[in-house]
């Protein structure tokens, strides 16, 4: 097992069934209810909503905050189980964020620091290693699928966390999973006839059956979100800052992999790489694409959206 700075870092997750590394040790869930205290950092509205639904079954306590400096304060203000980061925020990004934890924990001469797990959009081997070198513990890919959730807490916490038995649904987890890879696998494979995937959608709703509010409201933030932030984009582009619309293309392509819209995630895909990379007027064209589809699936999300107890067709809807 590898270490940076002598804090232990488990990103190459093992098979599932496989024993931890040895040597490794997770934190101990000291509170008497046995309820582990999570501090979720995003600054998507929809990221911290989903991350805080797909928790909501298990003896968690979450707290989300939206930038790096407020985890911060967090941090030192009370005592964490188990910290989720994502690593792309304006500001003070989640790199910078978890070296300034650590920096403060090795002041405190705090001998277990605390778990940081990246959340990110890529898992390459470079992203990997960008986030050992922050002193992040492990890592998960964007967006988040509940098995692979369930997977990391209970590798991070220790006996003492007992997992609901709700979230060790395998038939779900695994379709869901299976599912996502639709979304992901058209990524950097330019426009797709696909404009909705609602497979998707359908796995997302079951294992939100429980709380079925829960997935009525991550889709009514989906169509309340996404035109604001394609706004934004406009004034960022408007206002020279290529940096700026990339980061905000980062988050979108995030939010359309949980819901399904496999058009509008490769065409986020495009504009995180071309708005550093290309032309202002294609990175204009591409935004107008967006626009386009994202008006395209208003009509078929609100639909879904009105009836949450209903099954929905596992079709993919097309352009």
């Amino acid at each position: 097992m590898k270490k940076k700075d002598g804090l232990p870092w488990r990103g190459d997750v093992p098979k599932e069934g496989g024993a931890r590394g040895g040597g490794v040790e997770a934190v101990a869930v000291g509170r008497e209810s046995g309820r582990a205290r999570l501090l979720v950092v995003d600054d998507d509205p929809l990221g911290q909503r989903l991350t805080e639904v797909m928790l909501r079954d298990w003896p968690v306590e979450v707290v989300c905050v939206g930038s790096g400096f407020e985890a911060l304060e967090r941090v030192m203000e009370v005592s964490w189980d188990l910290v989720l980061m994502d690593v792309r925020m304006p500001g003070l990004d989640g790199y910078e964020t978890c070296r300034r934890i650590r920096e403060w924990e090795r002041l405190q001469g705090r001998e277990r620091p605390v778990p940081v797990i990246a959340l990110t959009g890529h898992v390459s081997a470079a992203d990997k290693e960008r986030a050992r070198a922050a002193g992040m513990s492990d890592h998960l890919e964007k967006p988040l699928r509940i098995r692979k959730l369930h997977d990391r807490l209970v590798r991070w916490l220790t006996p003492g966390w007992d997992p609901s038995p709700v979230a060790r649904g395998g038939k779900s987890g695994e379709s869901h999973a299976a599912a996502g890879a639709s979304v992901c696998s058209w990524e950097g494979s330019g426009e797709t006839p696909i404009l909705l995937d609602l497979a998707v959608l359908e796995v997302l709703r079951q294992e939100l059956s429980r709380v079925p509010e829960a997935f009525v409201s991550l889709v009514g933030l989906y169509l309340e979100d996404m035109p604001l932030k394609l706004r934004e984009m406009r004034r960022l582009l408007a206002s020279g800052d290529p940096e700026g619309v990339s980061r905000v293309a980062h988050s979108l392509k995030s939010q359309c992999g949980a819901m399904g819209a496999v058009a509008l995630h490769a065409v986020f895909v495009q504009l995180e790489r071309f708005a550093l990379e290309g032309d202002p007027e294609e990175v204009s064209a591409l935004l107008a694409r967006a626009e386009l589809l994202f008006l395209h699936l208003v009509p078929t999300l609100k639909r879904i959206q009105s009836h949450p107890s209903r099954p929905i067709d596992s079709r993919k809807v097309m352009l």
